[in-house]
């Protein structure tokens, strides 16, 4: 299954390198269909919370606005590729902050382990 996944992600990433019109419009298609269903599923979700919880209109709030917002991608692929393009941007800056507070606190366990092993000796 590995080997048929990696296949899978050698082509996929050929075809987008070869055509990348087409992989930038199918791509922010599938992210506006994505925040069409989310915000269905969302408005669902807040619909039936509603009646327990008051932050269910926040819920169902939030679906309407992904519903629109999805729409607006997918019949705008220019504001959808600036989505695409932000939202992968916001991608790489949180990886990179979670990646930088992992290498501090790696150094301190790092540094506590050794005070530990020291302190044993």
């Amino acid at each position: 299954m590995s080997l048929l996944w990696s296949l899978l992600a050698l082509a996929f990433g050929f075809l987008m390198t070869t055509h990348v019109l087409v992989a930038m419009k199918v791509i922010t298609i599938v992210l506006g269909w994505w925040f069409v269903l989310a915000g269905i599923l969302l408005f669902n979700i807040g619909w039936s919370a509603k009646k327990d919880h008051s932050g269910g209109w926040l819920v169902v709030l939030a679906g309407v606005f992904s519903v629109i917002t999805g729409f607006m991608i997918i019949l705008n692929l220019g504001s959808g590729a600036v989505a695409v393009s932000t939202l992968l941007g916001l991608q790489v800056l949180f990886s990179g902050i979670a990646l930088v507070v992992l290498a501090i606190a790696k150094r301190k366990v790092r540094n506590a382990v050794k005070d530990r092993l020291g302190e044993k000796k």
